[in-house]
């Protein structure tokens, strides 16, 4: 902090404290997991400095934007290279998500709070692509700290377990207020549609901006009730009709990544989180069945809609019609199954009248998807064909309706 005053003092137009601020911002970054460990006095001096931290960053952000160059919207022109507006603001949040993420007890009830909303959530809406994917790389590392596991600095650090859960239980505080955000911006889109943001943002530009974030960060959540959410979030504002067309189909690709962990990995989707993954996906099915994928904004535009839709309606699809689990009783199937596959014609007709409406039939598009669903939905059905039950009289109903569909939309078309 010192060091950054007296460079500022001889600097007009912030420059020379950029130069000086570079090389110590990362420092601080790979200074702070070890000084925040048990080891070092439980971190007593990162608690002592952390609000003068906070601070700092904040400065050192606000510099950014008054630096030539350093105005958003890139109409003061003026300078880039190493030590320009852009560089320190990704250094800034860089050393922000050090500090959120090692904040000490002693540190305040709200300061990963504090620090995550004057550094990071802002600048989530930059208008600057690498500022905001930086800003996205921060948040995502925050949001995936609760999954983490915790890790050991210093000798003697692991002596103390009721420490490393209090910590996990400070990281999923500092997770809940990026997610907050988020979930904020996403409804002021379904009530309001394209108000202005508080930084001067266009409300579409931030909601698309948002999605994006969420499509990459919701995988990674450490509870699935946060998918649940962020999916009805994203049912509900496509529902309302204030979805731009330029954010279709990120609201799809989020809606997706709520339902399908084929890329996640996370292991929270198993058990009873598995099973409320599947109510969810039932209701985002039916919702996808009775809504044509949104249009208006061009023909990219509608490909990327229509191949979202139609990837959307194979996930629901796949999430509820996942293999059995072996204590399942073969006679009496799940709800969520029997319901999918009571489904699966009226999804079958969804999926491939959108390989007629211009959404492209390149690989990955809905013709693909429509390989994906038809693969997704069969290790069930053949399972309950040979095991007889309530299984096999719903495949035998399901299977004769399902090539119906399809003879139906291959002859329109």
């Amino acid at each position: 902090h010192e060091s950054a005053r007296a460079s500022g003092d001889a600097d007009d137009d912030g420059t020379a404290l950029a130069e000086a601020a570079l090389p110590l911002l990362e420092v601080l970054r790979r200074v702070l997991p070890h000084a925040a460990g048990g080891g070092n006095n439980s971190g007593a001096i990162v608690a002592r400095a952390h609000g003068s931290a906070v601070r700092t960053l904040r400065m050192l952000a606000a510099l950014a934007r008054t630096m030539p160059g350093g105005d958003p919207s890139g109409k003061n022109g003026g300078r880039g290279g190493e030590a320009g507006p852009g560089a320190l603001l990704r250094a800034v949040l860089s050393a922000s998500s050090s500090l959120v993420l090692s904040a000490p007890e002693g540190a305040g009830g709200d300061a990963a709070g504090s620090a995550l909303r004057s550094s990071v959530l802002p600048l989530l809406h930059d208008a600057r692509p690498k500022v905001r994917r930086a800003a996205a790389a921060a948040a995502l590392e925050v949001v995936s700290a609760p999954s983490a596991p915790v890790e050991c600095y210093n000798a003697g650090d692991d002596v103390d377990p009721e420490r490393y859960a209090r910590l996990g239980r400070r990281r999923r505080d500092a997770a809940d207020v990026v997610w907050e955000h988020c979930h904020g911006v996403l409804s002021g889109g379904a009530a309001g549609g394209r108000s202005g943001g508080k930084d001067g943002t266009d409300g579409g530009r931030r909601l698309v901006h948002v999605l994006r974030f969420l499509s990459s960060a919701l995988p990674r959540a450490d509870d699935v009730r946060i998918r649940v959410k962020f999916g009805e979030a994203c049912v509900s504002l496509m529902g309302a009709g204030t979805v731009p067309a330029d954010a279709a189909g990120e609201c799809l690709a989020c809606l997706l990544s709520c339902v399908d962990d084929s890329e996640s990995g996370s292991g929270t989707t198993g058990g009873q989180g598995g099973e409320e993954l599947s109510r969810f996906a039932a209701r985002a099915l039916a919702f996808l069945l009775q809504n044509r994928p949104p249009s208006g904004g061009g023909g990219g535009t509608v490909d990327r809609a229509g191949t979202a839709h139609a990837r959307c309606v194979a996930a629901c699809v796949g999430r509820m019609m996942a293999p059995p689990s072996a204590g399942e009783d073969p006679v009496k199937p799940p709800p969520a199954a029997v319901l999918a596959a009571k489904l699966l014609p009226d999804s079958f007709r969804s999926v491939l009248r959108l390989c007629g409406d211009g959404a492209g039939d390149e690989d990955g598009g809905p013709a693909s998807e429509f390989n994906r669903l038809a693969s997704l939905s069969a290790p069930r059905l053949a399972s309950w064909l040979v095991s007889g039950g309530d299984g096999r009289r719903v495949a035998l109903e399901a299977l004769p309706r399902c090539v119906s569909a399809a003879e139906e939309c291959l002859s329109v078309r």
